[in-house]
């Protein structure tokens, strides 16, 4: 199954919210490359950057819903307090469950903070990654 294939074979509700957030991260960060890890689209720059997780794919932890999910975002500034950690170390995330819980501007706000935390990560740079 290809990415495209798996959006499509969502619950449409999980379809819509899952199309929604691929749509702002490809717009926002045309770099990233997206890729299946655990089942589900991950998002990749030098690191793994941010991910999609929608409840019915299992291990995601949670019934309802599509997790959107920062894979260092320990690192991330999160001003807005968008995502949260919920006792993770470096996963922050935000568990959506209807169109209107997405903020794309605090979205937006994380995927530029995302990249330059993972531009940290590049093999050419040697600057320290706490925050």
């Amino acid at each position: 199954m290809n990415l495209d294939e798996f959006y499509l074979c969502l619950p449409e509700e999980e379809k819509i919210l899952a199309l929604t957030l691929r749509d702002i991260i490809t717009a926002t960060l045309p770099n990233l490359k997206e890729k299946f890890a655990y089942g589900t689209p991950f998002f990749y720059g030098n690191r793994r950057v941010c991910f999609i997780w929608p409840a019915s794919i299992p291990r995601g932890g949670f019934s309802h819903g599509v997790m959107l999910g920062f894979c260092q975002g320990d690192l991330l500034e999160n001003s807005s307090g968008y995502v949260s950690n919920n006792g993770l170390k470096k996963v922050w995330y935000r568990i959506l469950y209807k169109e209107s819980d997405i903020n794309i501007h605090a979205i937006i706000e994380l995927l530029h903070d995302a990249d330059r935390v993972d531009g940290l990560f590049s093999k050419s740079a040697k600057v320290s990654v706490k925050k």
